[in-house]
């Protein structure tokens, strides 16, 4: 998905109103987001049993909440979210509350950088990708919503440069 999606997008270019290409990049796009979704929630259960395993429960907890905040219905998030809330007492609830909107800041950090970066690299998709996740964490961050305005409205302002200079080789 991730070759064919500029692939599609030049297609989209040449053929602006092709319904078909849209349907495609639009499926493109969803099935490389849960691909990508998947990967990082798997990564995140491994974690999270590796530490159970380890009896460090309060990062895993932090995993297992994680993992729910991708995956709401994950049945063994929950199961073992509710393991392990059932063994701490009140001042580790505490404590783990506090690591996990540690570790949701630290995350939401990262995909704002990497999102910059694509920016940067001129991967406005992607970008665009990248602050799209951390409204999925936390639906209020304005910093993501802004990146993500701006960026959408760049890209229409150079689609339409580049229209604009086209039409002046196709009119010469």
């Amino acid at each position: 998905y991730e070759k064919a999606l500029p692939e599609l997008e030049n297609a989209l270019i040449w053929e602006p109103e092709n319904t078909e290409i849209e349907n495609k990049i639009n499926e493109a796009t969803l099935k490389l987001d849960i691909l990508v979704r998947g990967q990082f929630v798997q990564e995140r259960i491994e974690k999270a049993y590796s530490m159970y395993r380890k009896n460090d429960m309060l990062s895993s907890l932090s995993e297992w909440l994680v993992i729910l905040d991708f995956e709401p219905r994950n049945p063994k998030a929950k199961e073992y979210v509710r393991k392990i809330t059932d063994t701490l007492d009140e001042k580790q609830k505490e404590q783990s509350q506090k690591e996990l909107m540690e570790r949701k800041q630290k995350l939401v950090t990262q995909l704002l950088k990497q999102g910059n970066n694509y920016l940067y690299q001129k991967k406005y998709k992607e970008a665009i990708g990248e602050w799209e996740k951390i409204l999925k964490i936390d639906s209020d961050n304005q910093t993501a919503k802004q990146n993500i305005e701006t960026t959408k409205n760049n890209i229409k302002f150079i689609a339409q440069n580049l229209f604009e200079e086209g039409l002046k080789f196709f009119n010469t």
